[in-house]
């Protein structure tokens, strides 16, 4: 599966949290998607200068969130979130634009789900 592309902004001195939910089709004869089970995976998720830049500016906070719709595990429901505390947001610098991507790992497995643009929009209030 190729990544998708997905900016981001970032209101800097605030808490960020965005929620992706994966859909997939079961098969040709039934092609309805149905949330994408997450069962076994972990994920990564950083922000950097460049993509070939060494180190991130910051980490996200990746968890597999619960969906109110459906029932069973909470990796079964589809979703993925990124958060950032306030204090991340306060230290990325304001106006700046960088790359930001989510990797997911099963196992030896390991695939990139979303890539883009991170915005940071600076804050006058500190």
């Amino acid at each position: 599966m190729s990544a998708g592309h997905y900016d981001i902004t970032i209101e800097q001195g605030t808490t960020f949290t965005k929620t992706f939910t994966l859909k997939v089709g079961v098969s040709s004869d039934d092609p309805a998607p149905i949330p994408f089970n997450f069962t076994g995976y972990t994920g990564e998720a950083q922000i950097r200068e460049e993509y070939s830049s060494p180190n991130p500016l910051v980490n996200f906070s990746v968890v597999f969130p619960p969906s109110g719709s459906v029932t069973g595990s909470i990796a079964a429901s589809g979703s993925i979130t990124i958060s950032l505390t306030l204090d991340q947001t306060l230290i990325l610098p304001g106006g700046y634009t960088g790359v930001w991507d989510l990797v997911l790992f099963q196992g030896a497995n390991v695939e990139r789900l979303l890539e883009g643009r991170a915005f940071i929009s600076p804050t006058a209030t500190k």
